[in-house]
């Protein structure tokens, strides 16, 4: 403990270090549930291209299946016992739509593809030319996840050390009116080495609580935090730092 307070004391920096390690593992731990929870709509996925495919584009138009219509519907389960379902429909008979009027979902036409949500509307149009053939593509999907995955964690991560970064600058903001209440003085580095220092500690714990089902609400975060920057405040000694 003695090492602790002197390196929050007569330390040098802020202590990013302690950050950079918080931010690898909660980046690591989201994106691995994102992933998992993405793989469970990887049947789904291929119930659709089932329902779909075969479809050939050529000139930016489908020219196969022509004049066809197909309902790739997925239902998401049900809300107020009513059934909840994501509509995905293949309309090859007209070549665009009156999005305004349609429920949220995704719609193909010869020439467009419609992604309609909440009212807002998104219109593409095919690529040049493309074949996909009815096949498994479960797979392709599984590889595909797995790549965005890459991708998803390099940005959660770059977010969370900001979000990090910031908490550690709002407790050291508490840690000053902590001081004040024990009258002690303390510089900005070292409130900040304190509260990167808590906010290690209090996440881990919280990492771990969560880990075996025992979620800690944010606001009990907080608390411990400021009931542990509190107990460090009074256990550091009265020279710690000149305002």
């Amino acid at each position: 403990m003695n090492k602790i307070l002197n390196y929050i004391s007569s330390g040098t920096g802020f202590g990013i270090k302690f950050i950079l390690i918080i931010t690898l593992l909660a980046s690591i731990k989201t994106t691995l549930n994102l992933r998992d929870n993405a793989k469970i709509a990887i049947p789904y996925a291929q119930q659709t291209a089932d329902k779909l495919l075969p479809i050939t584009i050529s000139n930016n138009v489908i020219t196969n299946p022509a004049d066809t219509f197909r309902d790739a519907s997925i239902n998401l389960g049900t809300f107020n016992d009513q059934p909840m379902l994501l509509p995905i429909i293949l309309n090859t008979t007209v070549d665009s739509l009156d999005a305004t009027k349609l429920p949220t979902g995704i719609y193909l036409t010869r020439k467009y593809i419609y992604t309609v949500n909440n009212n807002q509307i998104r219109t593409t149009q095919y690529p040049e030319s493309l074949k996909l053939e009815k096949q498994d593509y479960t797979e392709v999907f599984s590889d595909f996840l797995n790549q965005m995955a890459f991708y998803v964690w390099i940005f959660c991560a770059i977010g969370l050390f900001v979000f990090y970064f910031l908490s550690a600058i709002v407790f050291a903001f508490t840690a000053w009116l902590l001081s004040l209440l024990f009258r002690k003085k303390i510089d900005f580095d070292s409130r900040m080495r304190l509260s990167i220092l808590c906010l290690f500690a209090v996440y881990m714990l919280a990492f771990f609580a969560n880990t075996l089902g025992l979620p800690i609400p944010g606001l009990g975060i907080f608390i411990i935090m400021i009931i542990t920057q509190g107990i460090i405040i009074h256990m550091l000694p009265t020279q710690t730092a000149e305002a």
